[in-house]
This record gives structure tokens, C-alpha cells and sequence, in this order.
């Protein structure tokens, strides 16, 4: 989509601003008033929402019950903090 926009009107994106993008993380815990290093960020995309957690500082829970399979875990250079099975999981945590 953005590579579309910048094509019509020829004009180069500054900034991303969406997952995985530090901006975005640092919004959410501007807004919420939480220093990175207490903040946890839970997904189930290594690209995105690990890498974003990561990316601003935060701890990051990757949930396997979505989108990424242990292969694709195994094979990525993005390591989470703690991986869970299911959102369960982090009643353990």
C-alpha cells in the first residue's frame, strides 16, 4: 500500500509508522505513561509485533497459537523473550 502512495504522488514515506515500527511503540507507552523496560509486548508475529517489542525496548511474549510456526521461529534471526503455547501462558509469566 504505501509503495502505491508514494508512486502516485512521488513522494518518499519519512517515517513507518505501523508494526513494527519503534514510533508506534513509543506512542503507546508515551500515552500510557509506562517506561519500555515495564512494558511487555504480546503477539503472534515475529516480524511485527516481537520485533517491535524489541525494537523499543520492551520485553516481548510471542504466542504460538497464531500466525508463526516453530519452523519459522527456528529459523528467524528475531528471538523473543518468552515464547507461550496459547495466551494461558501468560498467567504463568
Amino acid at each position: 500500500m504505501l509503495a502505491a502512495i508514494e508512486a502516485c504522488t512521488g513522494v518518499r514515506a519519512e517515517a513507518i509508522v505501523g508494526k513494527p515500527s519503534v514510533h508506534m511503540a513509543n506512542a503507546v507507552l508515551d500515552r500510557l505513561g509506562v517506561p519500555a523496560e515495564d512494558a511487555v509486548m504480546v503477539g503472534d508475529r515475529l516480524l511485527t509485533d516481537v520485533a517491535m517489542g524489541l525494537s523499543a525496548g520492551m520485553a516481548s511474549v510471542l504466542v504460538m497459537s497464531g500466525a508463526t510456526t516453530e519452523q519459522l521461529l527456528a529459523d528467524s534471526r528475531i528471538s523473543p523473550t518468552h515464547v507461550i503455547d496459547d495466551v494461558r501462558g501468560l498467567l504463568v509469566l
